[in-house]
């Protein structure tokens, strides 16, 4: 994750845990698919961050898929409701909240031709905006980077069309 205010960057390793309440769902655009019920911030440099965990669950929302089908390659998340809090060193206090209009997006990765999640990469090219006394209206947190998607039981996740 990356705060960006006023050219001040706070970066921060996130993890965070979904649920997926269904083993199908139809390919809505912004249709719930699932909830955030857990985060985590660590290894935060430039300042401190905080999520918002009072605020949750959040809502995943059904992005779209990337490639043709029945050969997909990806899909899309966005995430709604997610809060965060953000201090940059030597700065003001903000907070942040994904929207139906400006979500925290999310693409999963499949393993070409299989059902397999591969991994998740962050898409925000708009970022979250985020508000306080001090805060430029115009600043955002932004997410940035790859990981990769487990069950709790360190099962890679896996996809299929109905």
């Amino acid at each position: 994750m990356r705060d960006i205010l006023s050219g001040r960057q706070v970066i921060c390793a996130i993890t965070l845990g979904v649920t997926f309440p269904s083993r199908t769902f139809t390919k809505t655009i912004n249709g719930q698919i699932g909830e955030m019920n857990s985060g985590w911030l660590r290894e935060c440099e430039g300042g401190g961050a905080t999520l918002l965990t009072e605020t949750l669950p959040w809502r995943v929302l059904y992005g779209g898929f990337i490639g043709s089908l029945p050969n997909m390659i990806g899909f899309y998340i966005r995430v709604v409701g997610m809060g965060i809090r953000i201090s940059p060193s030597g700065g003001v206090t903000c907070l942040g909240t994904s929207t139906v209009s400006d979500p925290a997006e999310f693409r999963l990765d499949l393993v070409e031709r299989e059902t397999q999640i591969a991994g998740i990469r962050a898409l925000n090219e708009g970022g979250i905006p985020i508000s306080g006394l001090f805060c430029s209206s115009g600043d955002y947190v932004k997410f940035n980077g790859q990981g990769e998607v487990y069950t709790g039981s360190e099962t890679r996740v896996r996809l299929r069309l109905v």
